[in-house]
């Protein structure tokens, strides 16, 4: 599908993803970005059904987390 960027500005971008197709007719993506001496491992799935998930692992000194969230319509 193409890089994208997942901030509202690309001279701020948090992360470029590359995203490839996933299982049916889905779509996923990953990236990583450093800042300062922790790492931000992301995983980006786009789902068929107008669903998606985010998940942020983020390591370091003083960190060592996983964020998990899962999007979808009402």
């Amino acid at each position: 599908m193409g890089s994208r960027c997942t901030s509202m500005t690309p001279a701020s971008c948090f992360q470029r993803v590359l995203f490839t197709a996933g299982e049916g007719d889905g779509s996923k993506g990953s990236a990583s970005h450093l800042c300062k001496a922790d790492v931000y491992d992301s995983e980006y799935c786009l789902r068929g059904d107008g669903s998606f998930l985010v998940r942020h692992a983020v390591r370091g000194p003083r960190k060592d987390y996983v964020i998990r969230t899962v999007y979808r319509r009402d």
